[in-house]
């Protein structure tokens, strides 16, 4: 059985296309709910031949209720706020499965962060500093675990 792997908010493929193209072998949906932009991804998806890459034109929402916890993995870049980013992504995980999430702070455990991940089961895995090429500021990956 392959890994799957979902794109929340997928925008301009930045993060699930980079994904499928070093990982082939894995199952990549890009879940974007804009029509111009799901419209550029299966574009894309095309020009470039990736196999067992799905688009779908759904809301995080929408595909929650058609496929909650189908995936191994979610990853989101600039979707919402943190609370409301789990709320849509966590669900659509399965159980052991993973929601890394890029975050412009550091992830601290306020009562509002433990009340989210509680929702869904989930745990603050580690929160991963890291640079961008001419930047200063550090930048976070998020990385929660579901029960």
């Amino acid at each position: 059985m392959s890994f799957s792997l979902a794109d929340v908010g997928s925008g301009g493929g930045l993060i699930g296309i980079p994904i499928k193209i070093a990982c082939p072998d894995i199952g990549v949906t890009l879940i974007e709910p804009v029509q111009r932009k799901f419209d550029f991804l299966n574009f894309v998806t095309v020009q470039l031949g990736l196999k067992a890459m799905k688009v779908s034109r759904d809301s995080a929402e929408k595909y929650r209720q058609k496929g909650a916890g189908a995936f191994d993995a979610a990853i989101a870049r600039a979707l919402a706020p943190l609370e409301n980013s789990l709320q849509l992504g966590l669900p659509l995980v399965r159980s052991k499965g993973y929601f890394l999430l890029y975050q412009s702070q550091p992830v601290n455990p306020t009562p509002q962060l433990q009340a989210a991940l509680a929702k869904d089961s989930a745990r603050l895995l580690q929160s991963v500093p890291y640079r961008l090429p001419a930047e200063s500021k550090e930048r976070f990956l998020a990385v929660f675990e579901k029960n």
